[in-house]
């Protein structure tokens, strides 16, 4: 009984504070994560723009979206859909153009403040940080380490 305690209070611990899994809904990181796809974000360490990450929505809900610009960041979306973080143009690699939501309320330039600047790697009718700004560091909650493909299983 003591080593099945220990085992929970282990796994309490590790899911916490060190792992988070969750499991993905929605196509706004295809092809990357797909919809019913289970992630594995990890806590501690940096994250870098770039990598895909688990973060709290402002509506309360968690989500992937990929690390655009860092806090401290200016970020601009011109109408023709390319971007400039910080005056350059990100290397990445985009399958769908960038839109700007009809029903942003977000003007650019935008500077993050200490905030992070998260786009899906599907672009076109997005819900991220193009429609709700800038997302406080302390709800991006990890950076993707593993995705489990639920399709097919």
């Amino acid at each position: 009984m003591l080593k099945l305690l220990l085992i929970a209070l282990a796994w309490l611990a590790l899911t916490s504070f060190v792992f988070a899994v969750h499991v993905h809904h929605g196509n706004n990181m295809y092809p990357f994560i797909m919809d019913g796809d289970v992630v594995v974000s990890f806590r501690p360490g940096s994250i870098r723009t770039g990598d895909a990450v688990l973060y709290r929505r402002p509506d309360g809900s968690l989500n992937v979206s990929r690390m655009a610009a860092l806090p401290g960041s200016s970020v601009d979306i011109r109408e023709n859909g390319s971007i400039l973080i910080n005056g350059y143009v990100p290397n990445e690699k985009v399958f769908y153009p960038t839109e700007l939501p009809e029903d942003t309320e977000t003007s650019y330039p935008l500077e993050t403040g200490e905030g992070c600047f998260l786009l899906d790697d599907y672009r076109p009718g997005g819900y991220d940080s193009r429609s709700f700004g800038a997302v406080p560091k302390k709800d991006v909650l990890g950076r993707i380490v593993y995705v489990i493909r639920r399709r097919g299983i």
